[in-house]
């Protein structure tokens, strides 16, 4: 009986197709979230780890998207064949992101002709959520122990601290990736490993106003590493040996052990408080952020055991600013609140005409009843047909009209109207200014653009502007914009692609960059003098100095080329900003300026102004315009680049 079960399934096995094995994908594609679980924040940023087994070099379509949140960003990038490589992609939430938990992402990895090099891939979706208001902390260090052991407090101001531990295979390489954090602390962190768009993310967050701790190692010139050296300027003094900390035990406790370790001094710096006086632990101003610098290995003993690790910890987090406090900005700022945004965006929308001039209308008109109508009348009288004029008055009517329609069509109907206002926020001497762009398209007819804002920005349509996000304020403006579908190009050049807009319909975006102004605008104000040093490489084509409050003025003053120093006197008496601009009365920048004028004037009588706020307001000369649109721009379209200089730092 067995040799018969044998041979009958053997025969089985001969009617049957040999089992099929899979073989492995050449081209592999792996997705992961930066940080161990995504922060609440306007932009979630991904790692995409590829490689190319194909045997040919790829030229690869990478798209990253969300259908929950209806958004997508893509990516062209080449492959070179038996090479590997990181890839990363910010995914825009916007007004979403206070809700990361929605995030379900997947990547697609694709040919110009459309066909798949990889399957479809998802990120890891990790369980938990971070509320807006917890404390991110970022944390690159060469330590591989636990995260206990550094000691981070747990709670802090009655917010959890959420701790992102980030290696250099998941550090994001712009600075929006970071744009979530608090705090990011690097300690004896492999910066060599990093690459050079990683570096200059983490000094552009810091420029933008981010905070960095730093702590070395044992490697006595890390704290002048180039990494750092970009964003901080630390001269290191004489390293030596030493026992313990008198000022920072007196504070936070004893040291557990007497052991001996390297303390980096560091020559320049201001003393973190006046608690802290030892130089112990110092500060340092970085474009709009600032840096914390201590001078010795917090994962060394005697700290490593030090109970006073998690009280330093918190002496320092009170000291950083919240992602979503813009704490240099005041009452005069342009742009630097959420309800000013949306009056210049009101502005610009009040300037787009959908109809024919109502001049040309009237002209029409007129040509109609003078000269039409009495026409028509005296050649039907002369026919001896006066009877007819029942019939010619609706057919002429009728083409008139056409006329009318055909005129408006051609004015309005084949070009597309864009506005873009570039506001630039910077201190005197500050080697950086914060920019915010609002723009605004008005589409003559049911069509999609492409629109290319400048590199380095980055943008959303204002339905999706994040509301806790420092770097977007709150979501106060709520249009369909909130629900259509979003599609963004992160190569070289941030594009918006197939954007829809309707008939008649105004598209409007706002977005964030960084701008390096070299050696800054200064400007001094005395004896009734005023000097400006320009040492940025922007021409400003004229400007205001303004004083506002009691007794303010705006005084005028002409153009500064790049390394030019202009001297010349105040006029305290000077108020008539607009046209000291050179702007005609309503013209498209005085229709916008003219209620920012406004609003300081009446500070001028304001008894809850905090001071007298001094400033240089600068229209600056654009090379090339900030947007581009892959349609015909209609001679409406208009644009304006403001620089505001303050004369006071932090």
């Amino acid at each position: 009986m067995r040799l018969i079960a044998l041979a009958f399934a053997l025969v089985l096995a001969q009617g049957q197709e040999p089992l099929k094995v899979d073989k492995p994908t050449p081209f592999t594609v792996r997705l992961q979230h930066c940080f161990p679980k995504p922060l609440a924040g306007a932009w979630q940023p991904y790692v995409l780890e590829v490689t190319n087994g194909l045997g040919r070099d790829v030229e690869a379509l990478i798209r990253l998207e969300d259908e929950g949140t209806q958004t997508a960003v893509t990516r062209r990038e080449t492959v070179t064949k038996g090479a590997s490589k990181r890839i990363f992609l910010h995914l825009p939430l916007g007004s979403l992101g206070a809700y990361p938990q929605m995030l379900q992402p997947r990547v697609t990895v694709s040919e110009a002709g459309g066909r798949l090099l990889a399957p479809v891939a998802k990120a890891f979706a990790p369980q938990g959520n971070s509320d807006p208001k917890d404390f991110h902390l970022g944390l690159l260090s060469g330590d591989k122990g636990s995260d206990d052991d550094f000691h981070f407090p747990r709670q802090f101001s009655g917010a959890a601290v959420q701790l992102a531990r980030l290696t250099p295979s998941t550090l994001p390489d712009r600075w929006v990736g970071l744009a979530g954090l608090d705090l990011l602390v690097l300690h004896d962190a492999p910066l060599d490993e990093l690459t050079t768009a990683q570096q200059q993310a983490i000094a552009d967050y810091v420029r933008q106003g981010g905070t960095v701790a730093l702590s070395p190692g044992a490697t006595r010139n890390w704290l002048g590493h180039p990494a750092l050296a970009q964003f901080v300027k630390i001269k290191p003094g004489p390293t030596s040996e030493r026992t313990g900390l008198p000022v920072l035990e007196a504070l936070h406790g004893r040291f557990a052990s007497r052991e001996r370790f390297l303390f980096h001094a560091i020559e320049n710096g201001k003393p973190f408080s006046r608690a802290i006086d030892d130089r112990s632990l110092l500060t340092f101003e970085a474009g709009f952020g600032r840096v914390f610098a201590l001078p010795f290995d917090l994962r060394r003993a005697p700290f490593e055991g030090w109970s006073g690790l998690t009280g330093l910890w918190t002496s320092i987090l009170g000291e950083t600013p919240r992602r979503f406090r813009r704490d240099h900005e005041t009452e005069t700022s342009l742009g630097g609140d959420p309800v000013s945004r949306m009056n210049f965006y009101r502005s610009m929308m009040s300037q787009i005409n959908t109809y024919p001039p109502f001049l040309l209308l009237v002209a029409l008109s007129a040509v109609f009843l003078t000269v039409v109508g009495p026409l028509n009348y005296l050649a039907l009288r002369r026919l001896g047909m006066s009877l007819l004029v029942v019939v010619t008055v609706p057919v002429l009517s009728l083409g008139f009209l056409g006329v009318v329609l055909g005129i408006g069509y051609i004015l309005k109907g084949t070009s597309t109207v864009t506005f873009s206002v570039r506001l630039l926020s910077a201190e005197s001497g500050g080697d950086c200014a914060r920019e915010t762009h609002l723009f605004t398209l008005f589409s003559p007819s049911t069509r999609t653009y492409e629109v290319s804002l400048g590199a380095g920005t980055y943008a959303f349509p204002t339905g999706r502007v994040g509301r806790e996000d420092e770097n977007y304020g709150i979501n106060y403006w709520r249009g369909r914009e909130a629900a259509e579908r979003v599609e963004m190009d992160q190569s070289a050049i941030f594009r918006f692609r197939n954007v829809g807009v309707g008939q008649w319909e105004t598209w409007n975006a706002e977005g964030r960059a960084l701008r390096d102004l070299g050696g800054g605008v200064t400007f001094q104000a005395a004896g009734g003098g005023l000097r400006i040093t320009n040492g940025s490489p922007c021409t400003i084509a004229r400007g205001l100095y303004c004083s506002v409050g009691r007794g303010g003025y705006a005084s005028p003053f002409g153009e500064v080329a790049p390394g030019q120093t202009l001297e010349l006197p105040l006029d305290p008496n000077s108020w008539n900003p607009v046209a000291d601009l050179g702007f005609a009365p309503g013209s498209f920048q005085a229709l916008l300026l003219e209620p920012q004028f406004a609003r300081m004037r009446n500070l001028q009588q304001a008894s809850d102004v905090r001071k007298q706020q001094t400033f240089l307001l600068c229209l600056v000369k654009e090379a090339k315009p900030a947007v581009e649109i892959d349609a015909r721009s209609s001679g409406q379209s208009a644009s304006l680049t403001l620089l505001q200089v303050r004369g006071e730092g932090r």
